[in-house]
């Protein structure tokens, strides 16, 4: 608004004046809330570029942990892979371990079976064989110095008694030889007083020496 064009309006010069006066006044008025909001919206971009830059550092922390939680997911894969192939490997030696203890103690249950026939008079190997397979299919326990079997006392006599056929008869005793008998005295033949006789006797002291011979 300028002064002139009030002029022409056929205004006062001190109608003008004031009306000067009110449009600076407004116009003081208008500039003042424009630089407020000038300095507000420099203050607001400053506390965006402020918040971007925060952003942005989260937006590098966040790639930077998902790198690192990649890796970690990678090892951790790894080191699952690691574990699985641990546990097959200790339950392998598990496994094996068991079954060369169950051969072990088999071998050494056989051992002892056959070691409680020795000398056992069967009448062929196949008994043999059968009756010390009868035996461990007994379940018979084994004592823990591996000499003898719980409960099998008599084992072997009870066998005897049901299948005498599986073993060799008994050898009936020898019989003794035969003692000589005692010599035999008798009278002296003739009346003679000693010497051989034509019978070969020897007579002597008034008895007949006679050796009588064994019997048969």
């Amino acid at each position: 608004m300028k002064r002139e064009e009030l002029e022409k309006l056929g205004l006062t010069k001190e109608q003008i004046d004031a009306v000067m006066g009110i449009h600076g006044a407004d116009v003081e008025a208008h500039k003042a809330v424009l630089k407020g909001r000038d300095d507000d919206l420099a203050a607001l971009r400053q506390d965006v570029a402020a918040k971007e830059t925060q952003i942005t550092d989260l937006a590098g922390q966040l790639k930077k942990r998902d790198e690192d939680m990649k890796a970690l997911q990678k090892d951790a894969g790894a080191s699952a892979e690691l574990q699985t192939k641990l546990a097959d490997l200790q339950g392998k030696y598990d496994g094996d371990t068991k079954a060369l203890q169950a051969k072990l103690e088999q071998q050494r249950y056989d051992y002892a079976a056959e070691q409680l026939f020795v000398g056992v008079p069967f009448a062929s190997k196949l008994a043999r064989k059968a009756a010390i397979e009868e035996f461990k299919g007994k379940g018979y326990k084994l004592t823990e110095d591996g000499k003898s079997f719980v409960g099998a006392d008599g084992y072997i006599d009870a066998l005897k008694k049901d299948d005498p056929a599986a073993f060799l008869p008994e050898k009936p005793p020898e019989p003794k030889e035969a003692e000589p008998a005692p010599p035999a005295f008798t009278k002296p033949l003739g009346g003679g007083d000693g010497g051989v006789g034509a019978k070969g006797f020897f007579t002597g002291g008034g008895l007949n020496f006679v050796r009588t011979p064994p019997t048969k």
